[in-house]
């Protein structure tokens, strides 16, 4: 499908960051450009990218990233800003620790293991959901939600933001698949080399990949979100029906959260 132009800012240190404002909605009304940003770590940007982020007037960041992984990577940002962060439970984040999607010997096994993991992620992703959509409905916009690669944790969170708007599940998927074009994923972490993409092993376990198995885990496969979508609706219904009984919104804050990010 054709996209909106997105706004990918051109940064020395960044990681996948862009605006995903401009999307239209199934009832023709269009998300607001500059008030939600996407990005994957922060730690590497330089004083040439903060004057360059300078004018978005970010107000907050949404960490996505366990305790480990911020510890080891802390975000560095320009002036004040507030950071929010919500720590990640240890039954879930001790799955996360150690690479298991090392061990993929195949193209099929790495993608098998990520479609599943996807398709948990309307579990452990509720509260930094829930916290993000407080900040938009307490005013505090712009705002920036970023996990290490920007790819599967923040994918995920832009799918069901884009979604309780409105967006179609198509155009949904056709930004995720933008992390491909924004930015090159293997690339950044060889030229970051403490970059760990989720993991805080420095000796970097890609390298020691099957290349194309690597690549299956380095690629935004609209596979991968598609089988997390797919997953709120089996359990929900819907975006809308996942965003009131998991996420506890009721009607009125999903109007408001409407009101304050599509256009008139």
């Amino acid at each position: 499908m054709t996209l909106h132009g997105f706004s990918s800012l051109d940064l020395a240190g960044g990681c996948n960051f862009r605006d995903i404002g401009g999307y239209p909605t199934v009832d023709g009304r269009r998300v607001r450009r500059g008030l939600l940003y996407r990005s994957g770590v922060l730690t590497y940007l330089t004083p040439d990218d903060h004057g360059t982020i300078a004018p978005t007037g970010i107000r907050t960041i949404v960490d996505l990233r366990r305790e480990d992984e911020i510890a080891a990577e802390p975000t560095t940002w320009p002036g004040p800003v507030r950071k929010l962060s919500w720590p990640l439970d240890e039954s879930i984040a001790s799955t996360q620790r150690g690479a298991p999607w090392e061990h993929s010997s195949s193209v099929a096994e790495a993608r098998q293991w990520l479609i599943a993991s996807y398709a948990t992620m309307k579990d452990w992703l509720v509260v930094p959901l829930r916290g993000l959509f407080d900040v938009v409905l307490d005013g505090g916009t712009p705002l920036l939600f970023h996990c290490a690669a920007g790819k599967d944790r923040t994918g995920f969170c832009a799918g069901v933001v884009l979604g309780l708007l409105g967006v179609a599940e198509e155009a949904i998927l056709a930004d995720y698949a933008l992390t491909n074009t924004a930015v090159d994923l293997h690339g950044f972490t060889v030229t970051h080399r403490a970059a760990t993409m989720g993991l805080t092993d420095s000796e970097h376990p890609f390298e020691k990949m099957l290349p194309e198995a690597r690549d299956a885990l380095m690629r935004a496969d609209p596979a991968y979100l598609k089988s997390a979508l797919d997953s709120v609706v089996a359990a929900h219904g819907s975006i809308a029906g996942y965003a009131r009984e998991a996420l506890g919104l009721d009607e009125a804050r999903i109007a408001a959260i409407r009101q304050l990010l599509l256009e008139d």
